[in-house]
């Protein structure tokens, strides 16, 4: 449903389609990163946001046909 009011307001390509997945992505990665850093320090911090994006961000060998 929320996809449908989506597109219904800002169409159908595929940077729209996407952006709501980049979004959450860059706030998953921000709120890990300021948590490594309270946990830990800032460079562990700013490593898991970054390790954290670069995953999100890979497909699996089986969808690229990798192996």
């Amino acid at each position: 449903m929320a996809m449908r009011c989506w597109t219904t307001a800002f169409g159908e390509s595929t940077l729209v389609l996407r952006f709501p997945s980049i979004v959450g992505t860059a706030v998953a990665a921000g709120a890990l990163a300021l948590q490594g850093r309270k946990l830990y320090d800032t460079p562990a911090g700013v490593a898991a946001g970054l390790l954290a994006v670069r995953e999100r961000g890979t497909p699996p060998a089986e969808v690229t046909g990798g192996g």
